[in-house]
């Protein structure tokens, strides 16, 4: 892996940073030397690629006033490539490095979706399954909005017309209250039980995490196990996403400082570590996302979910039944996964958000290209900037050398 040079005298300010990355360019070095036991061997000449990339997520950085970065890719034959930029705070922070790591917000609902798939092909659900076929003995299951027309299909395409619960004041006001919490997910649900239906059921898109942890309980009900349980033994383990782990509380080994701003709904400050903890309990994702990870994981999990290693082809099919969304012009959303037009056709992925930090993975099938990225602040973030970036990049990644 590559990564831009290490800082051999005291940590630099950030405006030092963002001079020296102007004057350096793409200006690389090698990482320390790896483990032979687990690197993968020395990459043949990249053609320029590498070089590309690492100048153009500067460029970005620099363009946002972002602090940090790291961006990775794994190629059509299964290389894996990462490379960072920027630092891990302001004023002063160190470089930041491939292996640091960050919430990945939403993109944990790739996972969730999956794992229902999965379950679905094992003729343990179907899609067109009455959530109430799981869900309905709970004796506050019929006051969800359109709590007899839901199916699970609904539920992973955001078509159920419920509302979001992290929007409801009073689940804001709640989480301030107390920000280290641990959330059961039927308490989170509570927030909008008896609220009106935002449409009829299966008639709209919507994008609410209140789908999704119903979905983790579903998940649960089916298997008997808790979902991050069910996670590990399905999809972690096996494909060796090791830096990829639940964001279940507030002490979270390697992640790096983020960056948010004042309005940020769960009234997070500023700074998102404080004493070197996140100044809330996370875990209240749950299966609307709850994972930390590297850009390298990302790319990776792209790689095996996209292609289908994770899924059957059929299912996988299934998975990118899309319809309208309300997130971007063109933007289109399936079971778990956003699809747009980018410049090398049909481009397959998510982002996600925690204040703090954002996040985008995507697999670009023409190319057979999967490209993930993570930034340390979440201030200007938006969907249009991410899609954009990461469709520059493959076209970097994917050029020939300038003559």
């Amino acid at each position: 892996m590559l990564q831009i040079h290490r800082w051999r005298c005291s940590p630099p300010s950030w405006s030092m940073v963002v001079a020296m990355l102007l004057v350096a360019g793409a200006a690389l070095t090698a990482a320390p030397p790896p483990d032979p036991k687990t690197a993968p061997s020395p990459p043949a000449a990249d053609g320029g690629r590498v070089a590309r990339a690492q100048a153009r997520l500067q460029t970005l950085l620099v363009e946002h006033g972002w602090p940090g970065a790291t961006l990775a890719w794994v190629l059509p034959d299964g290389r894996v490539e990462s490379v960072a930029a920027g630092v891990t705070d302001v004023p002063d922070g160190r470089p930041i490095q491939v292996g640091d790591r960050m919430f990945s917000g939403s993109i944990g609902k790739t996972y969730v979706a999956a794992v229902m798939l999965q379950l679905v092909n094992e003729g343990r659900a179907s899609l067109a399954d009455p959530v109430s076929r799981w869900l309905g003995s709970e004796p506050w299951f019929g006051r969800v909005p359109n709590a007899s027309a839901l199916t699970l299909r609904m539920l992973l395409a955001h078509t159920s017309g419920i509302p979001e619960h992290i929007q409801v004041p009073a689940f804001q006001d709640a989480l301030a209250a107390d920000p280290f919490k641990v959330w059961k997910p039927a308490e989170m649900v509570a927030y909008v039980l008896d609220a009106k239906p935002l449409f009829a059921a299966g008639t709209d898109f919507s994008y609410a995490d209140t789908n999704y942890i119903l979905v983790g309980m579903v998940i649960e009900r089916i298997t008997g196990l808790t979902y991050y349980g069910v996670l590990d033994e399905r999809i972690l383990g096996p494909l060796g996403l090791r830096d990829t782990t639940p964001s279940d509380r507030p002490d979270l080994p390697g992640l790096v400082c983020g960056h948010t701003t004042p309005d940020n709904p769960f009234r997070v400050p500023n700074r998102t570590l404080v004493d070197g903890r996140y100044p809330m309990n996370p875990q209240v994702e749950w299966t609307g996302g709850g994972l930390i990870t590297t850009a390298a994981d990302l790319a990776r999990w792209a790689r095996a979910l996209y292609p289908g290693e994770v899924l059957p082809l059929a299912m996988r099919e299934r998975m990118l039944e899309t319809g309208p969304s309300n997130l971007g012009e063109g933007v289109r959303y399936g079971l778990g996964v956003i699809t747009w037009e980018g410049r090398h056709g049909q481009v397959w992925g998510h982002t996600g958000w925690v204040p703090g930090y954002h996040s985008g993975m995507t697999y670009f099938p023409s190319l057979r290209l999967a490209v993930a990225c993570q930034f340390n602040s979440d201030v200007k973030r938006s969907g249009a900037i991410m899609r954009g970036f990461l469709d520059d990049v493959a076209a970097e990644l994917t050029a020939k050398e300038h003559e």
